[in-house]
């Protein structure tokens, strides 16, 4: 395959796509954006991260180990990891939850607005 559109041949050959199934392949090329993944030629289907949405690059790097898991309700392979890539996360609801970039920038923006101290005080006490 290629860089966004990484296929592999397994054997015994996969023949059809089940629900939960999971495969483990060593990516030959980093992804740059939305990719797609094809088993023993079987028709591509998108690649999304754990917040179910398509991969923006990264994710996948050259000579990592991939662990994708097809997710029939989404018609997609699921990114379970990649060792030496990055993970997609969702929105985080509760307080023990990743935050994603976005968010982040949004707490600091919110913080940076509030602030009647220079952020590198706030920074340096701890209160951001």
């Amino acid at each position: 395959g290629t860089a966004n559109a990484p296929a592999a041949s397994f054997s015994p050959a996969i023949t059809t796509l089940t629900d939960g199934m999971v495969l483990y392949f060593q990516a030959a090329a980093t992804n740059t954006g939305a990719a797609t993944f094809s088993p023993n030629g079987l028709a591509a289907k998108p690649i999304v991260g754990g917040a179910h949405s398509p991969l923006q690059g990264g994710e996948i790097v050259n000579g990592g180990k991939v662990e994708l898991m097809y997710h029939a309700g989404i018609a997609a392979w699921v990114l379970l990891g990649c060792t030496g890539g990055t993970l997609q996360v969702g929105t985080a609801t509760q307080s023990q939850q990743a935050v994603n970039l976005a968010q982040t920038n949004a707490l600091v923006a919110a913080g940076i607005a509030a602030a009647t101290t220079p952020l590198n005080q706030l920074y340096f006490m701890g209160q951001i």
